[in-house]
């Protein structure tokens, strides 16, 4: 036998079980991982999760979504580890919970609509994420040190080999033995002539046994390349597929000629964004030379009936812009000075700490929620920056965005179609955050800068939004069932019931109530799903937000002129209702004996109960 082969296959019997290529024991589909991924983050933005106990929620929401879904999802939490390794859920110390979605999980989720199963939309984020994979980051965990000297992307090393061998022999391909005991050992991209000498010499030699080996090597990198639709792979062999040859070539080379360095801080950043590690043919720009695009509208409104969940659905969205937004609720006496910015007095001190010292007035230029978020997104054109305005209604738009009106026309890029001109004191404080004087004469909103609001019709007083400045918005209803099943089996206990009753069902009654011909108010003052949230459903004075939250809202706006409809015909007054409600008496006009719920526990007493499980 050559020695340099011989060399190798010592340094394999004295390898540690596991020195090579790996991942952790969990079968790989992107589809469920994803889906668990979603769990978790409706578990972190759960007001009424219970304390610490994420593997009894794990459990009980998979089961709702294969029971919805159709799918096969496994309800073992510590799968969520192989969100790590592929970018789709940042590294965490501790508590599965300290966990954090990435920027690759929200584009995913973007793409498939939170269809998971759907793989097909997006197989080639699949294979960006795969690709990019690197051992031994702090991920991998070195396995008690066994890869302590692995520092390599393993995806692109299989594919310059594989590249290599097809360019001398014709055969773009490699057995298993191959690639298991002498490719997915090697621990530095730089060691890829080794490699290929060393699979030269075993072709060569008709003694050698690798066999002995089976199981120590358990390479279970070999599920993720399985996934990759450049390669075709089966028990016996991997080669890089014909079509994919030129696509592969130009994708090393580029990583040849761009080797990147990464800090581990660094690394970890990169795998959860959605850059790639090398740029395709087929792509133009790269990630630098453009911002990565929101597929929301850049100006949009969310509007739907109290508790809908807007206000929610618009903070879960937010995500994608980490902490690049600022939010602001409007009111009636909100004006353009707080929204764009104005002087403001501000005190100071002259011969401050001295015996002359005093205190004076100084006006300066404050801006307002407006400018800030502009300012941040010219400054940094490469990331995107999010305004929100809750309850843009409530007070007199026109009033508040004055000129910015003019900005909310955008050209198909995002970038505003017309400019407006800026006032001296504006552009003296612009000069002060660093832009040229002459470059912000005039101002216009560029495209990386949204600006998302929430708004409810249903409201009292709010102000009319006249049609001019309603066109240049994307209007988004949300419907009254709209995230309902996120609370369908949430169960409230009134006193005046004898026993817990479903909030979904019975909010869905008084809406079907509401909407019955007799009654029939619009569709924005009907009763969404959130209108009393998880935390108002589990307190302990629920009877209290109850009566005076809901009961108050059908009496005086729902019913405000339809009085003696939806409560018991006797209960003509407010207080009636109160004083029926306090007695236990069935306050309303129609019957509740089938929403009350008589749930089997034993299912959720059975649950794993350790939601705190170390790595």
């Amino acid at each position: 036998m050559n020695e340099v082969l011989e060399r190798k296959i010592k340094k394999l019997e004295d390898a540690n079980d596991y020195e090579c290529w790996y991942l952790v024991k969990h079968d790989v589909d992107f589809g469920n991982l994803c889906y668990m991924i979603s769990v978790l983050e409706d578990y972190k933005l759960d007001l009424n999760k219970p304390g610490g106990n994420f593997a009894e929620y794990f459990s009980k929401k998979i089961k709702m979504i294969n029971a919805a879904k159709g799918t096969s999802i496994p309800d073992n939490y510590r799968t969520l580890r192989l969100g790590c390794f592929f970018g789709l859920i940042s590294k965490y110390v501790g508590q599965y919970t300290n966990a954090v979605p990435t920027q690759t999980y929200y584009e995913i989720k973007k793409i498939s609509d939170g269809n998971f199963e759907k793989i097909e939309l997006y197989n080639d984020i699949i294979r960006r994420q795969i690709e990019k994979i690197y051992i031994s980051s702090s991920i991998d965990e070195e396995y008690d040190g066994v890869r302590k000297n692995f520092r390599i992307f393993p995806v692109i090393f299989l594919y310059k080999i594989l590249l290599e061998l097809g360019r001398t022999t014709g055969v773009y391909s490699v057995s298993m033995n191959e690639y298991d005991y002498l490719i997915a050992t090697t621990e530095k991209y730089e060691d890829f002539l080794q490699t290929l000498f060393l699979i030269n010499l075993l072709r060569k030699e008709s003694n050698v046994n690798l066999d002995k080996f089976s199981g120590k090597f358990d390479s279970r990198f070999n599920q993720a390349l399985k996934l990759l639709v450049t390669l075709d792979m089966d028990n016996k062999s991997i080669a890089i597929k014909q079509e994919y040859i030129d696509d592969v070539s130009q994708i090393v080379f580029n990583f040849e000629k761009n080797k990147i360095n990464y800090t581990d801080e660094e690394y970890l950043k990169f795998l959860g964004s959605t850059d790639a590690l090398t740029v395709r043919k087929s792509e133009h720009k790269t990630i630098e030379s453009s911002v990565k695009p929101i597929i929301y509208p850049h100006n949009r409104i969310l509007f739907g009936a109290p508790g809908s969940g807007k206000s929610y659905k618009l903070e879960k969205q937010r995500l994608d812009f980490g902490e690049n937004y600022e939010r602001v609720t409007f009111h009636p006496n909100y004006t353009y000075a707080q929204f764009v910015g104005t002087y403001k007095p501000k005190p100071k001190f002259k011969n401050k700490g001295t015996a002359e010292e005093k205190e004076y007035v100084s006006y300066e230029f404050v801006a307002g929620p407006f400018l800030r978020v502009w300012v941040k997104a010219k400054q940094t054109e490469k990331e995107n920056y999010l305004l929100i305005i809750e309850e843009i209604n409530r007070a007199n738009v026109s009033a508040v965005f004055g000129d910015i009106f003019q900005l909310l026309d955008r050209e198909e890029s995002g970038d505003s179609e017309y400019k407006i001109a800026t006032t001296e004191e504006m552009r003296d404080y612009l000069e002060s955050e660093g832009f040229e004087r002459d470059t912000v004469e005039t101002i216009s909103i560029p495209r990386n800068m949204y600006i998302w609001a929430t708004m409810n019709s249903a409201d009292q007083g709010v102000s009319p939004i006249d049609t001019a400045f309603k066109r240049r918005w994307y209007f988004e209803y949300v419907g009254i069932n709209e995230g309902s099943n996120e609370i369908s089996d949430k169960e409230i206990t009134l006193k005046l019931y004898e026993q817990p009753i479903y909030w979904d069902k019975l909010r869905s009654r008084i809406n079907d109530r509401l909407t019955e011909s007799d009654i029939n108010v619009n569709e924005d003052k009907l009763i969404g799903p959130f209108f009393l949230n998880n935390k108002e459903l589990s307190s302990p004075i629920i009877d209290e937000i109850f009566k005076n939250k809901l009961l108050m809202y059908l009496f005086d706006d729902v019913l405000k002129h339809k009085k003696g409809k939806l409560f018991k015909p006797n209960l003509n007054t407010f207080s009636k209702i109160i004083d029926a409600y306090d007695k236990k008496e069935n306050i309303f006009d129609f019957e509740v004996s089938d929403l009350f719920s008589s749930p089997d526990k034993s299912d959720i007493n059975n649950m794993n109960n350790d939601g705190n499980v170390l790595f």
